[in-house]
């Protein structure tokens, strides 16, 4: 996303399962693009498990889905954050521990 100061909105005209709509929005194109097929991917996915589904209720499902992707990412992300914080910490105090041993 943009900083405040420079959003620039761009109206992008995308196809949801064949249903086409508006939408408006900061990200680049080639961002949308890849956000409507991870959309439709996991729409189609969901129709062919359950054919009979209606679309509504195969949307609140995609949305799950994704929702769950991403929780699961953010908590990746945190972890590799606390390891990055631990292997700085750990580096940290053995460079210490050299230059000590340096000067002596």
């Amino acid at each position: 996303m943009n900083n405040n100061h420079d959003i620039k909105l761009k109206k992008y005209k995308v196809s949801i399962l064949k249903e086409n709509y508006f939408l408006v929005s900061d990200e680049n194109e080639e961002h949308i693009i890849k956000s409507i097929e991870l959309l439709n991917n996991c729409l189609k996915n969901i129709i062919v498990q359950i054919p009979a589904i209606e679309l509504r209720k195969a949307s609140v499902l995609a949305a799950l889905q994704l929702a769950s992707r991403l929780l699961k990412s953010l908590q990746e992300i945190e972890h590799f954050r606390n390891y990055s914080d631990q292997l700085t910490n750990f580096i940290d105090v053995n460079t210490a521990q050299l230059e000590k041993t340096e000067k002596v």
